[in-house]
């Protein structure tokens, strides 16, 4: 290789560490988006409208967020068992303190 193509091939790396960059930083951070904006902030959705509700609010979440069709399949069985276990919680919460 000569010096151009060297220094054009270490240019175009580094043009994508730049475009991955804040992939990275998505990626980094989505576990804290999904527990603070999915299943956090979703209760009241879910608690009120029910699960398929909650399940409509992750998905447009997700959508908002720009992830890819691969990404929403990966995140979607977790957010409707997430759905399923937590509306069960509120519905015995809610029984409970109804019987105090």
């Amino acid at each position: 290789m000569d010096s151009l193509q060297v220094s054009q091939f270490y240019a175009s790396e580094a043009a994508d560490d730049l475009d991955s960059r804040p992939l990275m930083l998505k990626m980094k951070f989505l576990p804290y988006m999904v527990r603070t904006f999915g299943c956090r902030n979703g209760l009241k959705t879910l608690s009120q409208s029910g699960a398929n509700a909650y399940e409509r609010y992750t998905l447009g979440m997700l959508q908002k967020w720009g992830m890819s069709h691969g990404a929403i399949k990966k995140w979607q069985p977790f957010f409707y068992q997430w759905g399923l276990y937590a509306k069960d919680v509120l519905v015995k919460l809610r029984a409970h303190n109804q019987d105090r």
